[in-house]
């Protein structure tokens, strides 16, 4: 079921797990669940909550087998090296597990820092072999694809029409081109988040997800002006939006939805106040699973 597990630290050292040194007796994960229980005064029973998955744990117990006390001694050092915090380097995680699981087309990632100093007892006598256990935490508790996935939405033109040559007081936005709508597709099995680049030239970008139950979510930031050559991130993860030239742009987009795209397919558009040729949005996701 597991073909490989590998954990990637920060600092680029990295170490195979679950092979011939070091395999694997036990490679467990699980995902609290977290809910607020507000009781009812004076009556029977608690009022009803949301209910959210928490962290989650991955715990790996296995062996250091070598064939001698140097090359165990080693492989220790090469395990607590990998392991090893970087918090003076402004990280709050320590690493990446990239685990491919038979049967899921893509190695699947995910972000931890340890819950807890690793166990690996010394035996005593000149050692070859010794058990190990390492508790990473994870406090996304999705899974990701490691392929970095994207496509392109431009954002809808005004409809051509006459011209006149007087100025009236009132302005419009540009009419909906329908044809410009793009799919994205999140083949796992729960929702992930979007990461998304939006060019300029373009005043009030906007961004709507339109959910299979008909409803829809929508991002905008209005009166932003993106000049042409200059482009804003948008993290929806994070809910964060940052301009290519360093401007924190996120009080543009106060309240707004940071939407989060269904497993499946997802129709998104990108649409503007007033969008010039050479504005454009690229969409940017991984598939996101639960295991």
């Amino acid at each position: 079921m597991i073909e490989s597990v590998q954990f990637v630290n920060y600092d680029g050292t990295s170490l195979f797990f679950n092979d011939d040194q070091i395999p694997f007796r036990r490679f467990m994960t699980d995902v609290n669940i977290r809910s607020a229980n507000d009781d009812r005064m004076q009556e029977h029973g608690t009022w009803p909550s949301y209910t959210f998955w928490g962290s989650r744990t991955w715990v790996a117990e296995g062996d250091i087998l070598r064939g001698s006390s140097a090359e165990y001694i080693q492989k220790r050092l090469d395990m607590l090296r990998v392991l090893r915090p970087l918090p003076h380097r402004g990280v709050r995680g320590i690493g990446r597990l990239k685990i491919l699981f038979t049967g899921i087309p893509e190695v699947l990632i995910s972000d931890c820092t340890l819950d807890g100093y690793p166990e690996l007892p010394m035996e005593a006598v000149s050692p070859s072999r010794g058990d190990y256990q390492i508790v990473w935490r994870a406090s996304d508790p999705r899974c990701y694809g490691e392929n970095l996935r994207s496509t392109l939405a431009f954002a809808y033109a005004a409809v051509s029409g006459r011209t006149y040559s007087k100025t009236y007081n009132r302005t419009y936005a540009a009419a909906i081109n329908p044809t410009n709508d793009v799919i994205v597709v999140n083949s796992g099995n729960t929702e992930t988040y979007l990461g998304v680049l939006i060019y300029g030239p373009v005043t009030g970008p906007r961004l709507t997800l339109f959910r299979a139950d008909g409803s829809q979510a929508l991002w905008e930031a209005p009166g932003l002006t993106i000049a042409a050559g200059v482009y804003i991130t948008v993290d929806f993860k994070l809910r964060t939006a940052v301009a290519s030239n360093g401007q924190n742009v996120y009080d543009y987009a106060k309240g707004s939805e940071w939407w989060i795209a269904e497993p499946g397919n997802n129709t998104i558009r990108f649409s503007a106040f007033d969008a010039q040729a050479g504005s454009y949005a690229l969409l940017l996701w991984q598939n996101a699973y639960m295991i």
